[in-house]
């Protein structure tokens, strides 16, 4: 009466396949949110990936669109860009 059988449980082998499935469950949820933890920690996204401007020409143009630099400052270090 105290004995479940030879798999010690008293759904026997199917509670421990739905045990083991538990299991690999709650780790996974577990790499998931370290996943997530980390990417979110590090600044990034998933689902964005923000490029990084790859000549000059395009910092320049980024400045002006953030308001860092005036339209006329723009033009002055575009002019200066493209004579070099």
């Amino acid at each position: 009466m105290w004995m479940h059988g030879f798999s010690g449980g008293p759904l026997g082998y199917v509670g421990m396949g739905i045990g083991m499935l538990m299991h690999v469950l709650v780790l996974a949820v577990l790499v998931l949110f370290a996943v997530w933890l980390f990417r979110s920690l590090k600044g990034g996204s998933i689902t964005k990936q923000e490029e990084a401007p790859t000549n000059a020409l395009e910092v320049l143009k980024l400045r002006l669109a953030k308001g860092e630099i005036t339209l006329e400052e723009y033009r002055e270090r575009k002019d200066e860009l493209e004579k070099s």
